[in-house]
C-alpha cells in the first residue's frame, strides 16, 4: 500500500505492507491485519523453505524481527522481492521511484550477488617496442684498476662487476586478483553498474561506467564449480577494469547479460 504526505513543501511517498489472516479480512475495511512499515525495513531477500506450497520465501528484516512470506511460485516471489526492495529505507521520494539516494539515477535492475573486481593493468612493453621507442638506455661497463703500495706487491687487477640487472619482482599478493564479495549490485539508468552495502543503497562500494558497447560473456576460467554461471562485464573503454558477477542461478546471469547489452 502506498501513502502520500506533505513534508517541507514536497510530496513524500512511503510504503507499508499489510497481511491478513483471511481473504474476508483483506476485503473488509475494518478487517484486522498486521502492518509492516517498509520505511523500517532494513532488507528484503528471496530464499527457499522446506514447506511445499510456500517454498519460495520472501524475508523482510526489521530492527524488531524478521517477517517471512511464502509462495508456491518462484516468479511470484521474485516479483514481490523486486517491488518491495523499492520501498526499503527512509521515506524518500527518490526511493519510491526506485532511484539512488546518492545520485538520483533510476534503478534498472538490482540483486544480491557475488562480485569480483579486476582492475585494469596496462600490458608490459616488449623489448622490440622498447627498441623502437625514444627511450635512452644507459649502461655502466665493467672496468679495472691497479694500485702500487710501498712494501707490497703490485696487486692484480681486480674487475669491478657491472651492476647486476634488477631481478624481476615476484607478484605480491596485492597484484593478485581480488576475491569475490557478497554485495548488492544495481544497474542504473545513467548506464553505470554500482555495488552497495545493502538494499537501502546508502553506502556505495564501487562503480563501473559501462558506456554503450558493453560486452558480457560467461567466465571461462572458473575458480571452482561454485561459479559455473559467473559472467564477465567488460565496458567499452579499453582502459576500464572488468567485473565478474555471479548471481544465484544461470537464468539470473542470462537475464543480467541481456539487460546489460540492451
Amino acid at each position: 500500500m502506498e501513502t502520500e504526505e506533505q513534508e517541507n513543501g514536497s510530496l513524500v511517498r512511503t510504503g507499508k505492507l499489510n497481511y491478513y489472516h483471511t481473504n474476508k479480512d483483506a476485503k473488509d475495511a475494518d478487517g484486522e491485519g498486521v502492518e509492516i512499515p517498509m520505511k523500517e525495513t532494513k532488507s528484503v531477500k528471496a530464499g527457499l523453505g522446506k514447506t511445499k506450497g510456500t517454498e519460495h520465501r520472501i524475508t523482510l528484516q526489521t530492527p524488531a524481527r524478521e517477517w517471512e512470506l511464502g509462495s508456491p511460485e518462484k516468479a511470484v516471489a521474485d516479483d514481490w522481492v523486486e517491488q518491495l526492495q523499492q520501498w526499503v529505507g527512509l521515506p524518500k521520494v527518490e526511493r519510491a521511484r526506485g532511484e539512488s539516494v546518492s545520485t538520483g539515477a533510476r534503478v534498472v535492475k538490482a540483486q544480491w550477488m557475488e562480485c569480483q573486481i579486476n582492475v585494469y593493468k596496462p600490458d608490459e612493453i616488449s623489448d622490440e617496442e622498447l627498441a623502437r621507442s625514444n627511450t635512452i638506455q644507459k649502461t655502466v661497463s665493467s672496468f679495472s684498476r691497479t694500485f702500487t703500495l710501498t712494501g707490497r706487491k703490485k696487486e692484480e687487477p681486480k674487475a669491478v662487476a657491472a651492476p647486476a640487472e634488477p631481478e624481476e619482482e615476484e607478484d605480491d599478493e596485492d597484484d593478485e586478483e581480488a576475491g569475490f564479495n557478497w554485495v548488492y549490485v544495481a544497474l542504473m539508468s545513467d548506464h553505470t553498474l554500482r555495488q552497495y552495502e545493502d538494499e537501502s543503497m546508502g553506502t556505495e562500494l564501487g562503480q563501473l561506467k559501462l558506456g554503450y558497447l558493453v560486452q558480457t560473456e560467461f567466465l571461462d576460467d572458473l575458480p571452482d564449480a561454485t561459479y559455473e554461471h559467473a559472467f564477465v562485464v567488460k565496458p567499452d573503454s579499453p582502459t576500464a577494469g572488468t567485473w565478474v558477477l555471479c548471481p544465484d542461478t544461470r537464468k539470473d546471469s542470462e537475464d543480467w547479460m541481456k539487460v546489460l547489452k540492451a
